[in-house]
């Protein structure tokens, strides 16, 4: 049991930078996808790319990252929840992401490099790509993209979900004077919630947070827990 009370006050940890850890995954390491949907109403579900080519109705994460997300939402106090954004995702979602964002790139630096325009999509969106050894976050089910609510409503965060500017890092509000120390106060609410029921987030994302992943297991200095994941079943 943790005190959720303490946690606006515990400011974050060093956290680790590299998105692309150098671990490999055994092909075919995983378990079962579980839909979140209707689970429990203090785990929330909006996903955020449902109009992409590739989504599917509902988010879904592999067993066991989806019992410790009930775990950490059961910690809660009462009028908070979770927010579920994303989980799993095929490579054709990937893909529709990775092409999507790396136009927006295109269109407001019409002067960089294809290779720096490819550089810097891979700092937001990882390569899309069914590598069973070296698989994108997203793609094991390990991952989740989340926010916390309150009384149902999204509290404030800073930045929106999948602002991609310098304010949307994890740690960009731990500085002092704070700019936003509401937003401070939330991520770090959001973070601490996370990592007692045993995720590891992202630095580059406040709203990121994987379990059984490679950058989880790099982390945790554990083995990769889950390979790619190609829904088998679900369609």
């Amino acid at each position: 049991m943790y005190d959720f009370s303490l946690f606006s006050a515990r400011s974050l940890p060093p956290l680790t930078e590299d998105p692309d850890s150098a671990l490999v995954c055994t092909p075919g390491q995983g378990e079962p996808l579980c839909q979140l949907d209707g689970l429990w109403h203090r785990v929330q579900v909006q996903p955020a790319y449902a109009r992409l080519p590739g989504a599917l109705r509902g988010c879904w994460l592999r067993r066991s990252a989806a019992e410790r997300l009930l775990a950490a939402a059961a910690q809660l106090p009462d009028g908070y929840s979770l927010l579920v954004l994303d989980a799993w995702r095929p490579v054709r979602l990937q893909q529709a992401l990775y092409d999507d964002f790396l136009a927006r790139l295109r269109r407001e630096n019409p002067r960089t490099t294809p290779w720096q325009l490819e550089k810097m999509c891979q700092e937001f969106v990882a390569r899309p790509r069914a590598d069973a050894l070296r698989p994108a976050p997203h793609a094991t089910g390990g991952a989740v993209d989340l926010t916390l609510c309150l009384d149902g409503k999204p509290v404030e965060m800073g930045t929106a979900f999948d602002d991609f500017g310098p304010l949307a890092r994890t740690a960009a509000l731990e500085c002092e004077p704070c700019p936003n120390p509401q937003a401070r106060d939330n991520r770090r609410r959001l973070f601490w919630a996370m990592s007692e029921a045993g995720f590891v987030n992202y630095p580059g994302e406040w709203w990121h947070f994987c379990y059984g992943e490679r950058l989880w297991a790099q982390v945790t200095g554990n083995q990769p827990l889950y390979s790619h994941c190609d829904g088998a079943g679900l369609w």
